[in-house]
């Protein structure tokens, strides 16, 4: 009787401790998502009032929700909401945080978020929220933890088994002027031809069909074109 007592009391206790300790992993469970949650909503408004500064000194600036609207993993592959279809080989202003990948200093490249990294919890953050930066041949840069304001040529990629879904290419601080909208347009246009040429070498066709077609200027018009107004006059 005494050892059946005496067993019955270990469970009886032994059920206690482990109904306190799941209380007390509800608490912190619950604690801990009610501080990330408080921690997402202060590092929105950073960045909401980052952007805000910009977009009142007439920068446009991509919106992450633009970002966050795009569907698919990385097996798959992504697929973009149509009105970002609209910006892939665009100069973009995107504010964001930045998260080192190799370096702390002097790097190159980066991930940009919409939050530090973090809120994210010890999660990954989605793949739809991971943007890669690749700063211009004359840019370096240094991790901060302020939301930065970075320019560059944003590239869309599709199709499956796709390692990022966004990259920034030739990425500069700042705002983008509409001389580097300009320049950067011009040598992404180098770029294709060039990649086109060298396609075109390896399947043998002529170097003539690579070369962009123009239109010629007012100087140039043949002199024997017909003048609409004469012969309207003649008649």
């Amino acid at each position: 009787m005494r050892r059946r007592f005496i067993r019955r009391r270990v469970v009886r206790e032994l059920v206690t401790l482990i109904g306190v300790v799941v209380i007390l992993s509800g608490v912190v469970f619950a604690k801990t998502q009610f501080d990330r949650g408080s921690l997402i909503v202060q590092m929105e408004d950073w960045r909401t009032e980052q952007e805000e500064k910009a977009s009142k000194k007439g920068v446009d600036l991509l919106d992450w929700d633009l970002l966050r609207a795009t569907k698919g993993n990385r097996r798959k592959g992504p697929s973009f909401d149509k009105d970002l279809l609209t910006f892939d080989k665009e100069v973009v202003n995107i504010v964001g945080f930045m998260v080192p990948l190799y370096d702390f200093v002097n790097f190159r490249e980066f991930i940009l978020l919409p939050l530090p990294v973090e809120c994210y919890f010890c999660e990954a953050p989605p793949m739809r929220e991971v943007v890669i930066v690749r700063l211009a041949a004359d840019e370096t840069g240094g991790l901060v933890s302020d939301p930065v304001l970075i320019n560059g040529l944003l590239n869309l990629h599709q199709g499956p088994d796709t390692k990022y879904f966004y990259t920034i290419e030739e990425g500069s601080w700042g705002a983008a002027s509409e001389e580097q909208k300009l320049h950067r347009r011009e040598v992404n246009l180098q770029q294709r031809l060039h990649a086109m040429r060298e396609l075109k070498k390896e399947q043998g066709l002529e170097e003539e069909l690579l070369e962009p077609v123009t239109m010629p200027s007012a100087e140039q018009a043949p002199e024997d074109e017909p003048d609409p107004t004469e012969s309207s006059t003649q008649e």
